[in-house]
């Protein structure tokens, strides 16, 4: 991330990892989200968030979400350049 770049208030593109699958029906609760396809890494199931240009206050909101639905989070990742709509699981 560039130096003073979530000081400017600039907003930033986040890549969520979870453990887990989230069904259809809730995909639609995480507003300006894209629910990625599910992977299974050694039988665990893993689904991944691509969040664009999402501030503090919105990443923030959508963890709290992830709190709600008791998934277990595994990472938070910013992501850099193509954006994180391109990121590819």
């Amino acid at each position: 991330m560039e130096k003073g770049k979530q000081a400017e208030g600039l907003d930033q593109d986040y890549r969520i990892e979870l453990r887990g699958r989230i069904d259809e029906r809730w995909s639609g609760w995480f507003e300006d989200v894209t629910v990625r396809r599910v992977r299974v890494v050694e039988n665990v199931t893993l689904t991944r968030l691509a969040v664009s240009n999402a501030d503090q206050a919105t990443l923030r909101g959508i963890l709290t979400r992830i709190w709600d639905l008791n998934m277990d989070l595994i990472s938070v990742l910013p992501v850099e350049g193509e954006g994180a709509r391109r990121v590819r699981p």
